[in-house]
């Protein structure tokens, strides 16, 4: 599992699916990260006209993919790992199980 996830609505993506998007709308890697990060995935994935919202009550999920990556940077190995952690410690009790 090589999962990061929507720091708005908290919706598991593929670490490579940044990749894709990057090659397929030639950009890079770095500014689709930036901007998954930054301002979620309706955003860093604009061309593909995703629906992305805040849940009602937020989202784990969401939270803490937002805080790590706050806290780890560009570190997105560092991220999938710290949440994968978090998932098997059961620290992120919403719903939004991917």
């Amino acid at each position: 599992m090589n999962d990061i996830y929507c720091p708005v609505c908290g919706e598991p993506w593929d670490n490579d699916t940044l990749h894709e998007y990057a090659e397929e709308y030639e950009t890079t890697y770095r500014a689709t990260y930036k901007l998954f990060f930054s301002d979620g995935c309706a955003v860093a994935f604009k061309e593909w006209d995703i629906a992305c919202e805040r849940p009602e009550g937020g989202s784990s999920r969401a939270l803490f993919s937002s805080l790590l990556a706050e806290m780890l940077g560009d570190d997105v190995d560092g991220i999938i790992s710290e949440m994968q952690d978090a998932e098997l410690l059961g620290l992120l009790n919403d719903n939004s199980k991917g």
